[in-house]
């Protein structure tokens, strides 16, 4: 697939669908927040499911109860629309309090 890394106006206007998440040069990131560990667990598995099928895998670090994840695209050091496809996916699953 041939990526292409947004510009800024299109992270900013594609970021306006996405609460909590934010952007930097190192990509978009988001800090989740969990009830427990078997649910920050649970999410974490999840999100590795969808993220083989995407092909495209996060950054994540965090333990117990919460987590930062971070998205960002080495082929075009930059941020592309599967960012955000993955962001909408991580969204859509997201158990965070």
């Amino acid at each position: 697939m041939n990526m292409k890394k947004l510009t800024k106006n299109e992270i900013e206007a594609n970021l306006e669908n996405l609460p909590g998440w934010s952007s930097s040069e190192n990509g978009l990131f988001k800090e989740f927040e969990f009830e427990n560990f078997i649910n920050l667990f649970a999410f974490m598995t999840k999100v590795a499911l969808i993220s083989e099928k995407l092909n495209h895998h996060p950054q994540w670090c965090g333990g117990y109860r919460k987590m930062k994840i971070t998205l960002f695209n080495n082929d075009v050091n930059g941020i592309t629309n599967l960012d955000f496809d993955l962001a909408n996916w991580i969204e859509k699953i997201n158990i965070s309090k």
